[in-house]
C-alpha cells in the first residue's frame, strides 16, 4: 500500500541484495519516498509490467560485464513509465542510445547522489505526464483535421452534449438551428434498422473492446431519404483511464454504397433480369424480420404477377416474353427507392421487400406506384403492348413470424387481386386462409408420412461419362398421399424446411439409402451415394453427430457417401457450415456444391470450404448445344474446378450432344435422363448386376414421376 506522495519504481537487473546496497549506501534519503520492487532481468521486468503498473523503472547495467539495451522495446510495449538507466563509466555511450530509444534520463552509477537520483526520477515522471497529454491533444487535434471535409462531430461524455459542424449539418441538408446539441439529434435520424449497430460499436470504443469507433449506416436527410454515412472517432481517457471525450467525423459513402450494391446484385442476380433471385430475397427477409423484432419496425412484401403475360409468349415467343421481362425488371428499378429489395421470384412473378414499413398505405402506395410503371406501352417487333399486373401484400409490424409464411400470404393476396381483375392490389386478411388450411393439411400428411415412413427413395444412377460405368447413384425423395396422388419434392420438401420437418425427413432418408446401397455394395464394393442436404439440416448443432451414429449404425463406409449441399447454405452462417463440413471431412465423408453456378459463393469461400465436387447445374447444361453462353459458363465453372483440385458431375444430361461438349470440357462424370432416369432400388441392383451401366431405364409402371433432383 502506497503512502502519502510516495511513488512506485521498478529496480531492473542484479539481485536484491545488489539493489538494497546500491540504495542503502548511496541514496538512503530515497527509502521514504518511494515503494522499490525488484526483478533480477528484463525479461522479469516485462512479466511484472503486465501485471502491474509503476510510476518508473530503474534499470542498472553497470554489474554487466557487456551490457546491452536490446530488450527497451520489449519494456515499453508493455509500459508507458518513464526509463532511467544506470551505467557505469566505461559504458557511458548506452545512456545516449536509450534516450534515442524512448528512455527519459540515464545517470552513471559512480557519480550519483541520492538527491539527483530523486529529482531525476520526478522530471522523468512529470515529462512522461506532460508527453502522454501533449499525445491526446495532438491526437485529437489530427483527427479534426483530418475531418475538415467531411461533417465533424465532438461528444462530451461526461455533459452527454454533441457539438456537430455546420459542414456536418449541411450534409444532410439540415440548418444550423435544426439541429441541437444532444445526441438524439443524431440517434433520431439514423434508419430503425442501423441504429443498435451504431450504438453498439459506440460502446464496444467506449468501454475498450476496440480500438477505435467505425460503422456504416443510413441516415435521413432533410429531403426524407436516406444516405449512407460511414462515421468513425476515437475517445479520449483523463488520467484514471475514464472515456471523458469522443471526437470524429461522417462521411457520405452512398455512391460507394450504391457501386456494391451493383456489384452484390451481379453475384446474386436473377439471369435474366438481373434482380435477386429467390434465394437471396429469403435470406433479405430472414434478416428484415430479424431486425424489425429488435427496432420495432414495420416489414412488408410485395407479391407481383403479370396479367396474361402467358399470351405474349404463345403468341410472340418465349425471346419476347424474356425481353418483356427484362423491361420490367428495369421499370420496377427505376419506380421504387435504391435501397428496397427486389426479386424476381420465377417466371413472371416478381417480389418487393420493405424493411422500413410504416403502415398499410405505404405499402399500398408503393403497389400503385409499381402498377403505374408497368402499364406503360412495351414495343414488341414494330406492335404496342401494354402489361398489367395483380399485387398481393402482406405485413408484419412485429418481426415475430415466418419468412415462409409472410411470402406465402403475400402470393395468397395476389391471387385474391387477380380475381378482382387487372390492375389491382390486395393486402392479405386472415379470411385470405383457405389456402393455408390446405398448407395446414398437407403437413399434417406430411408428418403421417413421416411416422409411417411412406416417403420412399428412389436412386439416379451417376456415371463415368467415358466409360459408361455407374459409380455412384443418388438418392432422391417421393412421396405418394393417402388418395395416391404423387406429392412432388419442389412441394414437400420446402414445406418440410418450413415447418422444422426436414430434420427428421433427413435423418430417415439418410438412413435408409446408406442400408440400401450398402446391400448393393455386396455387388459393387466401390459403389458411390450421394444424398442432398438441406441448409436447415446443416445449421442444426446436432448434424454432425447424427450423420456420423447413422453411418456408424448401418456400417457404411463414409469415403462412399457424398453429401451434397447448395451454394446458398455455406452463404448463411459460414463460419458454422464450414466448421461442421471440416468435421465430416476428418471421418472421410466427401462434400459436394449442388446446383453449382446458380447461387452466390466466392472463390474465396470456396478456397475455404472442405469441398471435393461441384455439381453443375443443369440450367447451364442443357444450354451446352443450344448457345455460347451456356458452353462458356460450363467450360470456365470446370476451369476453376480444375484450379482448386475439385472433380465436377454435370446434371441434367439430355442430349447427346451435351455429353460430347462435357467430354472435350473434360467434365467426365454425370447424370441426366439420356443415361438413366430415376429408379426404385431393385432396377439399380439389376443394373449393377449387369455391371455393364450403359443401358437407360426408366422407371417402370406404378413408379413416381420423373422430377428434377431435390
Amino acid at each position: 500500500m502506497l503512502e502519502a506522495n510516495q511513488l512506485s519504481i521498478l529496480w531492473v537487473n542484479g539481485s536484491l541484495e545488489q539493489a538494497r546496497n546500491v540504495l542503502n549506501d548511496r541514496h538512503t534519503e530515497l527509502i521514504g519516498n518511494y515503494r522499490v520492487e525488484h526483478v533480477e532481468s528484463p525479461d522479469a521486468a516485462t512479466a511484472f509490467l503486465e501485471r502491474q503498473p509503476i510510476d518508473a523503472i530503474l534499470i542498472d547495467t553497470s554489474r554487466q560485464t557487456e551490457p546491452d539495451i536490446d530488450f527497451l522495446q520489449a519494456i515499453r510495449s508493455v509500459s508507458s513509465a518513464p526509463i532511467i538507466l544506470l551505467v557505469d563509466t566505461n559504458h557511458e555511450y548506452l545512456g545516449y542510445a536509450a534516450i534515442r530509444d524512448g528512455a527519459q534520463d540515464y545517470l552513471v552509477v559512480n557519480e550519483v547522489s541520492g538527491s539527483r537520483l530523486d529529482r531525476s526520477i520526478r522530471n522523468a515522471i512529470e515529462r512522461a505526464r506532460a508527453t502522454r497529454s501533449l499525445r491526446r491533444d495532438r491526437e485529437r487535434y489530427e483527427l479534426a483535421i483530418q475531418a475538415t471535409r467531411d461533417g465533424i462531430w465532438d461528444w462530451d461524455l461526461l455533459n452527454n452534449t454533441v457539438e456537430y459542424s455546420p459542414r456536418w449539418k449541411e450534409m444532410l441538408g439540415y440548418a444550423d438551428e435544426d439541429i441541437d446539441g444532444h445526441p438524439d439529434a443524431w440517434f433520431d435520424l439514423v434508419h430503425p434498422g442501423d441504429l443498435g449497430r451504431l450504438r453498439d460499436r459506440i460502446q464496444d470504443h467506449v468501454t475498450g473492446q476496440s480500438p477505435h469507433f467505425e460503422c456504416e449506416y443510413r441516415i435521413r436527410c432533410q429531403d426524407g431519404e436516406y444516405h449512407w454515412m460511414l462515421a468513425r472517432g476515437l475517445a479520449v481517457e483523463n488520467e484514471s483511464g475514464t472515456p471523458y471525450r469522443m471526437a470524429g467525423f461522417q462521411s457520405n459513402i452512398s455512391d460507394r454504397k450504391r457501386a456494391e450494391l451493383r456489384l452484390q446484385r451481379a453475384a446474386l442476380r436473377d439471369p435474366l433480369t438481373g434482380l435477386d433471385n429467390r434465394a437471396q430475397l429469403m435470406h433479405g427477409l430472414e434478416q428484415a424480420l430479424a431486425a424489425s423484432s429488435r427496432h420495432e419496425t414495420g416489414v412488408g412484401i410485395l407479391f407481383l404477377d403479370l396479367d396474361n403475360f402467358k399470351f405474349i409468349n404463345d403468341s410472340m415467343g418465349h425471346s419476347a416474353g424474356d425481353h418483356v421481362l427484362r423491361i420490367i425488371a428495369r421499370r420496377l428499378t427505376v419506380a421504387l427507392r435504391e435501397y428496397d429489395r427486389i426479386a424476381r421470384f420465377g417466371g413472371d412473378e416478381f417480389t418487393i421487400l420493405i424493411d422500413d414499413l410504416v403502415n398499410v398505405a405505404q405499402a399500398r402506395n408503393i403497389a400503385q406506384r409499381v402498377i403505374f410503371a408497368i402499364e406503360e406501352p412495351i414495343h414488341l417487333k414494330e406492335t404496342e403492348v401494354r402489361i398489367s399486373a395483380s399485387v398481393g401484400i402482406a405485413t408484419c409490424m412485429t418481426g415475430e413470424t415466418d419468412p415462409e409464411y409472410l411470402l406465402q400470404a403475400a402470393d395468397i393476396a395476389m391471387y385474391d387481386a387477380k380475381n378482382a381483375g387487372n390492375s389491382s392490389v390486395s393486402v392479405f386478411r386472415p379470411s385470405m386462409m383457405t389456402g393455408l388450411v390446405e398448407r395446414l393439411e398437407l403437413e399434417r400428411k406430411l408428418r403421417r408420412a413421416l411416422t409411417e415412413r411412406r416417403i420412399h427413395l428412389v436412386y439416379q444412377p451417376i456415371v463415368n461419362l467415358v466409360t459408361s460405368e455407374i459409380v455412384a447413384v443418388e438418392a432422391l425423395a417421393r412421396w405418394q398421399d393417402d388418395d395416391g396422388n404423387w406429392i412432388t419434392p419442389s412441394t414437400f420438401i420446402p414445406l418440410a424446411e418450413g415447418t422444422g420437418l426436414i430434420i427428421r425427413l433427413g435423418q430417415a432418408l439418410l438412413e435408409q439409402a446408406c442400408e440400401d446401397i450398402k446391400r448393393l455394395q455386396s455387388i459393387r464394393p466401390e459403389l458411390g451415394l450421394n444424398v442432398n442436404i438441406s441448409s436447415s439440416e446443416l445449421r442444426q448443432d446436432e448434424f454432425v453427430r447424427h450423420v456420423l451414429e447413422i453411418v456408424e449404425r448401418t456400417g457404411f463406409d463414409p469415403m462412399r457417401l457424398t453429401l451434397e449441399i447448395n451454394e446458398a447454405s455455406v452463404m448463411v452462417d459460414t463460419l458454422e457450415a464450414i466448421e461442421r463440413l471440416h468435421e465430416l471431412k476428418r471421418s472421410g465423408v466427401i462434400v459436394a456444391v449442388d446446383d453449382f453456378g446458380t447461387g452466390h459463393s466466392s472463390l474465396s469461400i470456396l478456397q475455404e470450404l472442405p469441398v471435393d465436387v461441384l455439381k453443375i447445374d443443369q440450367s447451364f447444361v442443357q444450354r451446352l448445344d443450344t448457345d455460347a453462353e451456356g458452353f462458356e459458363i460450363v467450360r470456365l465453372i470446370t476451369v476453376m474446378a480444375k484450379t482448386l483440385r475439385l472433380s465436377t458431375i454435370a446434371e441434367g444430361i439430355e442430349t447427346a450432344g451435351q455429353m460430347n461438349a462435357l467430354l472435350n470440357l473434360q467434365c467426365r462424370t454425370g447424370q441426366g435422363f439420356l443415361l438413366h432416369q430415376p429408379m426404385p432400388l431393385s432396377d439399380v441392383e439389376q443394373l449393377v448386376s449387369d455391371s455393364t451401366g450403359t443401358d437407360s431405364a426408366a422407371g417402370g409402371p406404378g413408379n413416381p414421376p420423373v422430377s428434377n433432383a431435390i
